[in-house]
């Protein structure tokens, strides 16, 4: 693999700015436009949508696997586009990328209930948009991986609106430094207890890719090596990459964690099954490069 060292100008202020967006100025940093955007909940006056992302542009017309990505930002701050360039790659390697909008307000267990909610209207609208229901997966960094960590995890956050009689589960995890140490301040008491992935693990959960730096203030190696071993205890596969010297959000801050940790991403849903082939993510970094415009896209 090509390792290509690129200077990154930007000081990443991890708390008051999503770190994900601070990228360098790559194919990570491009603001791929999505091939439609759907509301899926409206939260008071706001409407809560999912950014897609087709394979060659097109909403597919045979059953596809899914991935729903969860922004970080301390449940507080972020946006939908921190993921556009992950969902874009994945779409060019034959699966539905989906990023979701979901409550910033530091509700912590109605975020949750909120991904529950995405999940459940992929899963009762996975016809419509050309998605297998037996391969839906989801992700997402710092926040969002705590986010879609707990999505696996919880068994008692649910939005009471929804219909409990459609699945809510992701079939697999890519976790970017999850913070899934974090303890909910809102809520019952049963669904606080029952929000933080580290105690919560379970022989149900969805196979796992955790990755993470070994110089991540948030979320030690020593914590993320604990929830993989507590993970294999249960029988549940559970698979760690530690990026030496990596802080925070490091996965779009150079050329090389992007490629490398996409590769690793395609690798792993190769495995399950959810994808085929080998990686192209070099080729489609090369050629999806900022200062290139991107492909008009037919809705």
């Amino acid at each position: 693999m090509k390792k290509n060292t690129l200077i990154v100008s930007l000081f990443i202020c991890l708390v008051s700015t999503p770190a994900e967006l601070m990228a360098y100025k790559g194919a990570a940093g491009k603001n791929f436009p999505p091939d439609h955007t759907e509301t899926y909940k409206k939260f008071g006056e706001q409407d809560f949508k999912l950014h897609f992302f087709y394979p060659n542009y097109q909403k597919p017309t045979k059953p596809t696997p899914a991935i729903a990505m969860f922004h970080g930002g301390g449940f507080s701050k972020g946006s939908p586009n921190a993921f556009y360039y992950l969902c874009h790659y994945l779409a060019s390697r034959g699966m539905v990328g989906i990023s979701v909008q979901y409550r910033l307000n530091n509700d912590k267990v109605g975020a949750v209930m909120d991904g529950r909610t995405a999940l459940r209207y992929i899963y009762k609208n996975a016809d419509k948009y050309g998605i297998d229901k037996n391969k839906i997966a989801a992700g997402g960094g710092s926040a969002g991986g705590c986010l879609a960590a707990a999505l696996s995890t919880s068994t008692l956050i649910h939005d009471k609106t929804d219909d409990m009689s459609i699945p809510g589960y992701p079939k697999a995890l890519v976790l970017f430094n999850p913070v899934y140490t974090w303890k909910a301040g809102k809520g019952s008491p049963e669904m606080r207890n029952n929000f933080t992935p580290s105690e919560n693990i379970h022989a149900d959960m969805a196979p796992t890719l955790v990755l993470v730096g070994d110089n991540d203030k948030f979320l030690s190696v020593q914590v993320a090596k604990t929830f993989q071993d507590n993970m294999k205890k249960v029988g549940v596969r559970s698979d760690l990459e530690i990026y030496p010297g990596a802080t925070h959000a490091f996965f779009t801050k150079s050329q090389e964690y992007v490629v490398d940790t996409l590769t690793k991403v395609d690798i792993f849903l190769t495995a399950l099954g959810f994808l085929s082939g080998e990686p192209t993510v070099e080729q489609w970094h090369d050629q999806n490069k900022p200062n290139k415009k991107a492909k008009k896209k037919t809705q």
